[in-house]
């Protein structure tokens, strides 16, 4: 059942490729006895009229041997249970995106002694995503705002409503509400605001609202900094509907960074998270890239999500 809704919910996309899979499958059930070499050129001439395209493409070229074969480049076109991608491939494409968005924490997002984590409740570990994804500059407060854990309907949890709790040298506090609501903090109180894979789940009249705050709220050398799914990328998947059920609005890079720079923030950094140009370029999601691309490009428009790194305008 899992395989059928999945189907049906990215069917738009593969039915605007039909054509040229069906004679990737078609010629897939015949024997290929020159090998990978000729099974890549096949598919980069139906893809991109040009032999050579895949077989200098580090997305195959860094495969293993398990994969290059004409049914897993079949199958690397459609939606399979995570299982399935875990025995085949080794790790879902999910797991994949996930360990880059781990290193981005780990290792990108600034220090900051008071920060306060839009959306930042993690489903099983008290401490709060930020912590539970690696960010290992101690803060000395983390302030979380989410929704109780009985009105997470779309990512449920087993933890009950928690207060305050003390990490290593850090003091975590939850605030049960909507991450728009945040009248009630003090000015200039945080020097850094992280949004991790949640602005996409508010409207875009709540946004307003947010940067409306994080202006006041954050202090003058304060930093606002977010990862969200990139609507140029996740369209492959669905070109009629978002990615989550909750998600209110996925947006393009340069949209979201335009609309937050209008609002009194400049723009200081901008990556891509799990580049994924091949996709980009052949207009459907090629799942194998996931495993073969590096965790974080340059180029912000590439990646299945993006990060934003904003300054406050003094």
């Amino acid at each position: 059942m899992l395989l059928l809704n999945k189907i049906q919910k990215y069917s738009t996309a593969i039915i605007a490729h039909y054509a040229k899979l069906l004679r990737l499958f078609l010629w897939g059930l015949m024997p290929a006895p020159a090998g990978y070499g000729a099974c890549l050129k096949k598919v980069s001439l139906i893809y991109f009229g040009s032999e050579a395209k895949l077989s200098q493409h580090e997305t195959y070229v860094q495969l293993p041997v398990s994969l290059r074969k004409p049914s897993m480049l079949f199958l690397n076109f459609f939606p399979l249970p995570w299982k399935l991608e875990q025995k085949w491939y080794g790790r879902s494409i999910i797991e994949a995106h996930h360990q880059a968005r781990v290193h981005l924490i780990s290792h990108m997002i600034p220090h900051g002694r008071s920060i306060l984590d839009l959306g930042g409740g993690d489903a099983v570990q008290c401490c709060g995503a930020l912590l539970a994804m690696g960010y290992a500059k101690e803060p000395e407060r983390l302030h979380i705002i989410d929704l109780p854990p009985r009105d997470r309907i779309h990512d449920p949890t087993t933890l009950g409503e928690i207060n305050e709790l003390q990490v290593g040298p850090t003091k975590v506090q939850y605030d049960y509400r909507s991450m728009a609501d945040l009248e009630h903090l003090p000015d200039q109180s945080f020097d850094l605001i992280w949004m991790g894979q949640t602005i996409e789940h508010i409207t875009s009249e709540d946004l307003l609202k947010v940067l409306n705050h994080s202006r006041r709220v954050l202090t003058k050398e304060g930093r606002f900094c977010l990862d969200t799914p990139n609507r140029k990328i996740t369209k492959l998947l669905d070109p009629k509907n978002y990615i989550h059920p909750d998600h209110k609005i996925e947006y393009e890079w340069q949209e979201l960074s335009d609309l937050i720079e209008s609002n009194g923030f400049v723009l200081e950094v901008k990556k891509a998270i799990t580049p994924l140009p091949l996709s980009l370029e052949s207009g459907l999601m090629h799942r194998l890239e996931f495993l073969t691309a590096p965790m974080i490009g340059d180029e912000p428009e590439n990646g299945f999500s993006f990060y934003l790194q904003f300054k406050k305008v003094d």
